[in-house]
This record gives C-alpha cells, structure tokens and sequence, in this order.
C-alpha cells in the first residue's frame, strides 16, 4: 500500500468491518444460502451497514482519509470495491477488538503522526445520519481539546437493556464546554434488575463509536498491551514500503486475542471521557429480535408488518 501525502493533524475515520456475526449466521444462511456477516447485508433498504458506515466516514473527513479493517476473505462481499474510499486493511486472522482497532491506526500514524481519529463500527443500526455526523463531529473536537483523552460517543438507554454494555458517567469536565463526562465505570451485560437501576441512574449504553488523538490511544496500548503493540510498531515501519504485506503477516502469527473493552478501555477510564448522543436512535443489531423491533417501529405507519428482507448485495471503494 503505497504512501500518500497528508497535512499533520487531518481528522481521519477507522472503520471497524471485521467482525464475522456469528450470532446472526440463521438469519443470514436463511437469506442468502450462506453465512454472511451482518455489516454486508441490507435489512432496511437498499444498502448494507457497511456502505451506510462508509457514507457517515466520508461525511466525516472526505474520502481519502479513511481506514477500514476487514475480516479475511472479506472482500468478496463487497459487489463493487471502487466505491469503497481511502484504505481497506485485510486482517490475516481474527484477534478480536483490539487489534482490529490497532491495525488500521498503524496506518493513520504511518500517513499522520498528528491525527484525530473517530472510529466507526460497521455493524450497528444508526438514525439520523445527519445527527450522528453532528455527534461524532462534536467528539473530534473535544479529542482535540482534551488531547490526553478517549471520546466515546455513548447512547441515551431507554430500556434496561441486559446485552449491552453501559457507561457510569461522573461529573463534567473543565474545559469540555460542558458536552463531556467523566467515567466512573464500565458494566458488562447487567442483569435485569441492575440494568433498570442504570437506567434510573441515568447511565448510558457504550456504542464504542469514539473519537480520539490517533498518538493518544497508541500510548493506551503500549500501557496496557506492550507485547501486542510492539508487533503493531514494527509494522507501521514498513507501511508504504516493499514489506508491508510480508510483515503484517508476521505479526499475524503469534498476535494475542485482546477484547478493546475489556483489555484498554475497562482500563483506561482516567483517559476517557463521555458525550450522550441525544436524539439519536441506536441499536447494535446483534440479534435478528433487535433488527426485527427496529423495523416494526420505523415501518409502523405501513398496513403491512416489516419483515426481514435478503439484503442487497453491497456497493462499497478503495
């Protein structure tokens, strides 16, 4: 992948597509004769997840500087890879969150040492796009204000809900305009009665969209994953160069399973911060129930029920 030219300190969008939605593999099988992962399928309307995820990047920051990590073999449920912009990233295997978010930004830092990166996951259900722009725009600025620390760009909860995960808000931080939140505590799929303590409590769901200094969170990871990020170093050397390909499949070999919640984030809360999104209807879609519940509320004006629909196979450049 050669290397372009960039201003220092662009905004950059990573988008995370390599995950291989196991828990939806009835509902793809059933509709396609085949296991496809959720970010590739079009239950509401005429494009996949992905393409509305690469729509809200490019609304973010243009279309060259964006970055998508993709699961291996990935590519060939892109019906039309031109149209997918900036990098597509092929990870050698599945190592989950953390190192399918420490790829890309090896990219980001190896073209920009001074960005701001908003990371973007390619699976959930997000309504309006024009807000969440709004949102995640508003993110970016505060990363760069408050350039120590991890934005995320949380839910308003509605329902306690036991499958996601939530967020404990703290007091306001100075300096922050008052738009950001300290965070007191991350909590893991509560049960039901904990769940509707959060939410009386005015705690929020963690969608993991965040925005960040790209510098800021590679030093999370070396505080908290050096072995895994030695790796990640090595291969930003030789981005752009004759042995990029041979020394991301290097590191590949002997790289560590790492969940990012659990192994940066539960971590990390001292370096994070928290907006709500408010207005903002969210949903991680990962169960067919959820995608289901979202369609009978969007289509409900209709006479006939929305069903779940064989998505259209994606449009998506590179």
């Amino acid at each position: 992948m050669a290397r372009r030219s960039y201003r220092a300190g662009e905004r950059w969008t990573i988008i995370l597509a390599g995950g291989e939605g196991r828990r939806l593999s009835d509902l793809t099988i059933r509709r396609f004769g085949e296991h496809r992962p959720k970010q590739y399928c079009a239950f509401l309307g005429e494009r996949s997840m992905f393409e509305h995820t690469m729509g809200r990047a490019v609304a973010l920051v243009g279309r060259q500087r964006v970055v998508t990590v993709i699961g291996r073999g990935h590519l060939r449920y892109i019906q039309d890879p031109r149209r997918v912009m900036g990098y597509v990233v092929e990870q050698p295997r599945n190592c989950d969150t953390a190192p399918g978010v420490f790829l890309p930004l090896s990219y980001v830092l190896a073209h920009d040492n001074e960005a701001t990166v908003t990371i973007l996951p390619s699976d959930h259900f997000i309504s309006p796009n024009w807000l969440f722009a709004r949102w995640m725009d508003r993110a970016a600025g505060l990363a760069e204000r408050l350039n120590d620390r991890l934005i995320l760009a949380a839910a308003v909860a509605d329902r306690p809900e036991t499958e996601y995960g939530w967020i404990q808000p703290g007091r306001l931080i100075e300096g922050a305009e008052g738009a950001a939140h300290e965070v007191l505590h991350f909590h893991e799929k509560p049960d039901v009665e904990l769940a509707a303590q959060f939410l009386e409590s005015g705690f929020l769901w963690n969608t993991l969209n965040m925005a960040v200094k790209a510098r800021t969170l590679w030093s999370l990871g070396w505080e908290y994953h050096p072995g895994m990020m030695r790796r990640f170093e090595s291969l930003k050397g030789a981005i752009g160069g004759p042995r990029e390909a041979q020394a991301l499949a290097g590191i590949y070999e002997e790289m560590e399973t790492v969940n990012f919640s659990k192994g940066v984030l539960e971590h990390a809360t001292p370096q994070t911060a928290v907006i709500a999104m408010q207005g903002l209807e969210w949903s991680d879609w990962g169960k067919p129930e959820r995608i289901q519940e979202t369609l009978d509320r969007r289509l409900s004006t209709q006479p006939a029920r929305a069903e779940l629909r064989a998505p259209a196979a994606p449009a998506v450049r590179a």
